[in-house]
């Protein structure tokens, strides 16, 4: 268990900048010096009070002296704490950036196979618990710990070196029974923690689940069904919760009345030197004082160690996306190499499913022309889908070759990929911003104005005609119009083609349209796939359709058609 949790120390080290770790070393630093001056000056005070009952002090000027000796020592000790708090508070706030950074990075490169497991309701809330987890990991580490075990020791410190043997014993017997008491609170509650978050993640994914379903719930009158489907969920937390606390009450009830029974054993103790002559007054003044120096670090134990498991067990979420494998088209240096060729070839490929690692579909040998318009047909379930992600290189091949226009996919980083295959799903894409920054999204050539009004104009979005579908009749305020990232502002036909729009200002070596017509009424499926044809001829382009529209396979030069051929593959296999 503490092999496994050092390794995880050590994960939760690595993401962090090498900047943040030295900013936190200083703030430890800090630290220390408060927590010094905070056990010295009970002492500054207790040496006070003697001086004045033992007449040592009978000027104002030595008076004065005395207690700007204790003032500076106390104030200088507060504003060491106040500092290393602001000062804290930044750091955090500069890393959370810098973690949210780091995780949206691995986020977009990971297999993109991968996604429906790690951008679920449940994953994406137990990521947003994570980020907040690790920074109040740093912020427990970094200030709290450091600050009460510095606190403690420097405290002991002072205790050994002014209080006699007797109140030295008395204080590290409260100390050690302190500590045991809090770790068996701890320990007996790991579990119980635990399956706290584990449900509140779970009741967070259902709640965006809800939320995303929300329009077919209200369709279906099924708000009391879905209050009740989630109603169990809120009801177990608050029962697991309700333990929890009823269990910690009685540790703490338990911790105060040792710390009442210590307290009472100090003062006898300390009137009895006193009357014995082997302690001051003064003496007695700063060793009670140092025991409350002592006692509060000691009781917020329990909650550093109670917040450090809890931010731990939220932080492992950021674990999760650090160990998550990149796709590894990022890794694959520029190739300059001309291609040299014009088709796509697919020669003996099986692909695999990412996550199960099974087989799902055969393709013996498919050859897509370049400069070619090809349609793609097939029943439901043969492959074409897969097909098109495994080009894409989303789905991966574990027999076979693929050759992109001359060169081996493997060959292909990922702009290449993208620049030499563009594809347009069924499902569009969007941004909450303008038309215009949603056409300009993820190109990085400079664009003007007058292209981006063409490519309106290419799938019929501006100008005259079909009034009911266009965005707006005037180019320009069509570019600066608002939508948001669903694009519930526009009809699905208009969705299409804005996306549509987008394949206007690529120049790919071949493109892939699903189902284009899928949102279109006749005329304006003509319009826009004259257009479309007019221009990938223009740029040298082909076209691979995948629709079930006939009239979109009248058009083409070419047919492939699919049929899955993956069970009959294998069962020969093992038939030979």
């Amino acid at each position: 268990m503490i092999l496994e949790e050092g390794n995880e120390m050590k994960r939760y080290l690595s993401i962090m900048s090498k900047k943040t770790k030295l900013k936190c070393i200083g703030i430890v630093a800090l630290a220390f010096a408060s927590s010094l001056l905070a056990s010295v000056w009970p002492v500054r005070l207790g040496e006070l009070y003697t001086s004045i009952s033992n007449g040592a002090i009978r000027t104002i000027a030595q008076g004065a002296l005395a207690v700007e000796a204790f003032g500076l020592t106390y104030l200088s000790a507060e504003c060491i704490t106040i500092i290393r708090r602001v000062i804290l508070d930044c750091v955090i706030a500069s890393h959370e950036s810098e973690i949210r950074e780091y995780s949206v990075e691995k986020l977009l490169k990971m297999p993109v196979a991968y996604k429906s497991g790690c951008l679920s309701g449940e994953k994406t809330a137990q990521l947003n618990q994570g980020v907040a987890g690790f920074s109040q990991l740093i912020r427990i580490m970094c200030n709290d710990v450091f600050s009460t075990v510095l606190t403690a020791v420097c405290t002991l410190a002072q205790v050994v070196l002014h209080a006699p043997g007797v109140i030295v014993g008395i204080m590290l017997l409260y100390l050690m029974l302190t500590v045991v008491i809090s770790a068996v609170q701890i320990r007996s509650q790991n579990g119980i923690r635990e399956s706290i978050v584990g449900q509140k993640n779970a009741l967070d994914g259902q709640i965006c689940q809800a939320i995303f379903n929300l329009e077919l719930i209200r369709g279906m009158s099924a708000e009391e069904c879905e209050k009740r489907r989630l109603l169990p969920s809120i009801l177990n937390i608050s029962q697991t919760e309700k333990r929890h606390h009823r269990y910690m009450g009685f540790f703490d009830c338990l911790k105060q009345l040792c710390k009442i029974m210590f307290l009472i054993v100090l003062l006898v103790a300390s009137i009895l030197l006193i009357s014995e002559g082997k302690m001051s007054a003064g003496a007695a003044i700063t060793v009670c004082m140092l025991f409350q120096q002592l006692v509060k670090p000691i009781e917020e134990v329990y909650r550093f160690m109670d917040e450090t498991a809890s931010s731990a067990i939220k932080a492992k979420a950021l674990l999760e996306v650090a160990a998550s494998p990149s796709d590894e088209v990022f890794d694959i240096p520029p190739s300059q190499e001309d291609t040299g060729g014009n088709d796509i070839r697919v020669e003996d490929v099986v692909v695999t499913n990412p996550e199960k690692n099974t087989p799902l579909a055969w393709y013996e040998d498919i050859v897509i022309p370049g400069g070619k318009i090809t349609a793609l047909l097939g029943p439901n379930g043969c492959g074409k889908s897969s097909l098109i992600k495994c080009l894409n290189r989303y789905y991966p091949h574990i027999q076979g070759k693929i050759t992109l226009f001359g060169k081996e996919q493997e060959l292909f980083d990922q702009k290449q990929l993208t620049d030499m295959l563009y594809c347009t799903p069924q499902t569009s894409f969007f941004i909450a911003g303008t038309v215009r920054e949603n056409l300009l999204y993820g190109l990085e050539r400079e664009v003007d104005e007058e292209e981006l009004i063409a490519a309106l104009q290419s799938v019929h979005l501006v100008g005259s005609g079909h009034t009911d579908t266009v965005i707006r009749i005037d180019p320009r305020e069509a570019l600066s119009c608002t939508i948001g990232e669903k694009a519930d502002e526009l009809s699905a036909g208009m969705k299409q083609r804005l996306s549509l729009a987008r394949a206007f200002l690529r120049a790919p070596r071949m493109y892939v349209f699903d189902e284009i017509t899928a949102n279109l009424d006749e005329d304006a499926a003509d319009y826009v796939l004259s257009n479309i044809e007019s221009h990938a001829k223009k740029i040298g382009a082909g076209i691979l359709y995948i629709s079930h529209d006939q009239k979109v396979v009248d058009r083409c030069d070419g047919l492939i058609v699919l049929r899955n051929k993956l069970r009959g593959k294998f069962e020969d296999e093992e038939a030979a």
